[in-house]
């Protein structure tokens, strides 16, 4: 039965809603390193909530795959099978070790509750797989599970839906003992080594997967507790991974830690690779940029817009476009001017990087004192309004169709089944976006406190005041003659001069920033002996209203963390003559 298409192409679900079919059409591979999951090496993927971890995993797993096999009328290759496995599962948030006080029963606990869903979602996956194994098989594996593994199937189930109901009984009666007596459940706690690389062992007895390599998907692993998050890494750092693999997708709401069980670490190309689904853009030939063509462009044709480009479909405002051009020319012979040596190889470089970096803020600082805010649309305002993160991408679109298509359905007086949105016009996208970007300072103002765990009234009006206060600093940057004067991203500097009281509310209010997704941490290479360096995006979705251009430049401000810390506390505005400008040094801008 053919799945029912959304009312909006941008539908903006999370992964896990969206049925098999539409996750599988909707899922593009490219630009955004997802082949990496098919690989036999463990894999964390990294980034922002809503930036595409789950479908990611979704999308890999065995029966997304194994549709996908069938829509393509192709075998299914078992040398890779996918298991999803989700930690937001109610396993993982039972509370049940919190009832023990005895350290290692908790650790013992976390391990058993982890291990058990793993067991259930791998059991479950091979019980859904048909002719899986002969009758010869299966009672060899229920003899190996008696006798390795002391589990012992009713023969009213094949064996491995008996397994599934094995471990959800297990869990349960796990639960109910812990509940009545501290000290009983020990004797059932399993392992990850004692229970599924034997169990691994046992199901690579059957023929149709005697070579296959497990891809168990761990999904949200933020959500796990410290002891799972140390027993996950302890095996990940396990030497044999012929038989498995682990893709371990992690939000940045929390940092995730790499520490063992044991205390040691794992480490980054040595057990594992680290993929970052926030590629890092600055314009349409950029990783981020074609992906986000792609999705756009592909829901429209799958939903039946037809084959157009995203250019086509969300077109730029012509009278910006013409200011646009009138000020490259007036920038450009202001640059042709300063670089007068027509015998410099480089001369044209230079000239062409001064328009780049000055074309648009001259257009938005020479706007008339009284006018209205800029108008934005555009595909390259949208793809830049997102921040690099997908969820923000279709939100603000989900919206301008909306609005197109009542339009439609007013003008034209036709059923809905024969509307056809060819674009979205310039002045909807310019609406949708004011509006969406004044409901998020809106949000900021009166909703952080009820939304973000441990975020006080106090501390909701201290992170209004510090983004106040950014957004006067890139405003008055973008109006002076300053080097990079469309820097919208910084990092901080000289945190250490901060008291250790001060540094802790500083970063309470960057924690809650980034967790209400008005604030993303990123990181690149610094200046200084090639060392790591963190540095902080602002939601673009908050300069619209205040007149910003969300389409930045290859630079970040460094901002000494005092001046951060009297702008969210004193409400005092950020010095500029103490902040510096930083070309940054990615190969794209975020």
């Amino acid at each position: 039965m053919k799945s029912k298409r959304p009312t909006n192409p941008f539908e903006y679900e999370a992964a896990v809603n969206f049925a098999t079919d539409e996750l599988i059409e909707y899922f593009v591979e490219d630009h955004n390193y997802s082949r990496f999951i098919q690989s036999g090496r463990n894999i964390f993927i990294v980034g922002e909530r809503g930036c595409g971890k789950s479908m990611t995993l979704l999308y890999n797993s065995y029966q997304k795959q194994f549709r996908k096999a069938a829509k393509d009328k192709v075998a299914f290759d078992y040398s890779k099978l996918g298991i999803y496995i989700p930690c937001t599962n109610a396993l993982f948030f039972k509370k049940e070790y919190e009832l023990i006080n005895n350290p290692f029963k908790v650790s013992v606990l976390s391990e058993h509750f982890f291990v058990l869903a793993i067991a259930f979602e791998l059991s479950n996956v091979l019980s859904t797989i048909s002719d899986i194994c002969s009758e010869e098989e299966e009672q060899v594996i229920r003899q190996d599970l008696d006798y390795i593994l002391n589990i012992k199937l009713p023969s009213e189930f094949s064996v491995f839906k008996g397994l599934v109901k094995y471990f959800q009984k297990l869990n349960s009666e796990t639960q109910n003992q812990i509940n009545n007596s501290e000290d009983s459940f020990s004797d059932r706690c399993v392992s990850f080594y004692s229970l599924i690389i034997p169990l691994v062992r046992i199901i690579k007895s059957i023929d149709k997967l005697d070579h296959t390599h497990f891809l168990l998907l761990i999904d949200d692993a933020h959500d796990l507790n410290s002891h799972q998050i140390r027993a996950l890494n302890s095996w990940i750092a396990y030497r044999d991974h012929s038989d498995f693999s682990f893709k371990v997708a992690v939000a940045k709401v929390r940092k995730h830690t790499y520490v063992t069980a044991t205390g040691s670490s794992i480490l980054e190309g040595h057990d594992f690779l680290k993929i970052d689904m926030e590629k890092p853009f600055q314009n349409k030939f950029s990783d981020f940029g074609l992906w986000a063509k792609d999705i756009i462009e592909r829901r429209l044709e799958k939903y039946g817009v037809g084959k157009i480009e995203a250019t086509t479909f969300f077109p730029t405002n012509p009278s910006v476009d013409q200011d646009l051009i009138k000020y490259k020319e007036i920038v450009k012979k202001k640059a042709e001017a300063i670089y007068t040596d027509l015998n410099d190889p480089k001369r044209q470089k230079k000239i062409d990087d001064y328009v780049y970096k000055y074309h648009r803020a001259e257009y938005f600082r020479n706007r008339p004192a009284k006018a209205n805010l800029p108008h934005y649309a555009g595909w390259e305002t949208v793809v830049h309004l997102s921040t690099g993160v997908v969820r923000n991408l279709l939100y603000p679109c989900y919206w301008m169709y909306d609005k197109e298509y009542s339009t439609l359905l007013d003008e034209l007086k036709e059923d809905k089944e024969n509307i056809k949105v060819k674009h979205i016009r310039p002045s909807y996208q310019d609406e949708v976006i004011k509006e969406k970007s004044q409901e998020l300072w809106d949000r900021i103002k009166n909703d952080l406190f009820n939304n973000i765990q441990d975020c006080s009234t106090k501390q909701g009006i201290q992170i209004k005041s510090l983004f106040d206060n950014l957004v006067l600093l890139f405003k008055e940057r973008l109006s002076s003659e300053v080097s990079e004067p469309r820097a919208i991203m910084f990092s901080i500097s000289a945190m250490d001069k901060l008291n250790s009281a001060q540094a802790k509310e500083l970063e309470d209010l960057l924690r809650i920033s980034k967790e209400a997704q008005i604030l993303y941490d990123r990181e690149s290479t610094a200046k200084d002996a090639g060392e790591r360096e963190t540095y902080y995006v602002p939601n673009r979705l908050l300069f619209p209203i205040r007149g910003l251009d969300v389409v930045g430049q290859h630079a970040r401000v460094s901002i000494k963390a005092i001046e951060l810390y009297k702008a969210a506390i004193d409400g005092k505005a950020i010095n500029s003559k103490e902040v510096l400008s930083q070309k940054t040094l990615f190969d794209h801008e975020m």
